[in-house]
């Protein structure tokens, strides 16, 4: 019985397997994919994805369109979808797309943000905010807490809002978040 290729190769990856044409004929990748994900800072590459399977010299390993590699893992990367390949010896590739996640937000961030949402977007946001500083973006926020902590904690030179410093206990809570390191996920 001769099988059509299309269709053996439909075969292929139904079974888990992976395959690919390679010199016009048909070659497969026995093995799944698998890696482990790690999230990414928000405004930085911290991510990473640590192929578990398959795993050995006979494996080159590749993100995108960069060139392959010997080693399993891939750091330094920010939160998105990205295209993995792995090859075998004998020139066959199994491709899988994978996610990196946004580490969660932490709650003393969450309430400095609530509190730059309720009091600072009048002049930070928009297409032209004050300063430059868009408090709607989690960035500005993240690369600009010592400003946050002159301006509105502080009031050095002038206090943020011009109308004057916020509550105590606002402040407070965005003083705490900075002393416990002004990060995404504190």
């Amino acid at each position: 019985m001769k099988l059509n290729k299309k269709l053996l190769l439909f075969i292929f990856v139904a079974a888990g397997m992976w395959a690919c044409k390679k010199n016009n004929s048909i070659c497969t990748l026995n093995a799944s994919v698998s890696a482990t994900v790690i999230a990414s800072q928000p405004c930085a590459a911290t991510g990473a994805i640590i192929i578990t399977s398959p795993v050995g010299s006979q494996y080159r390993y590749k993100l995108e369109n960069a060139s392959f590699q010997n080693e399993p893992a891939f750091q330094k990367l920010k939160a998105g979808k990205y295209r993995l390949m792995v090859k075998d010896a004998n020139g066959c590739e199994a491709v899988k797309e994978i996610s990196i996640d946004t580490i969660l937000q932490g709650t003393k961030f969450t309430q400095v943000f609530q509190i730059l949402a309720n009091r600072c977007l009048n002049c930070h946001a928009g297409n032209n905010p004050q300063a430059g500083l868009n408090f709607t973006n989690v960035c500005d926020v993240l690369n600009h807490w010592q400003r946050i902590e002159a301006r509105a904690v502080q009031g050095i030179p002038s206090p943020m809002p011009q109308a004057g410093l916020i509550p105590l206990a606002e402040r407070t809570i965005i003083q705490d978040w900075i002393n416990a390191g002004h990060a995404y996920d504190k």
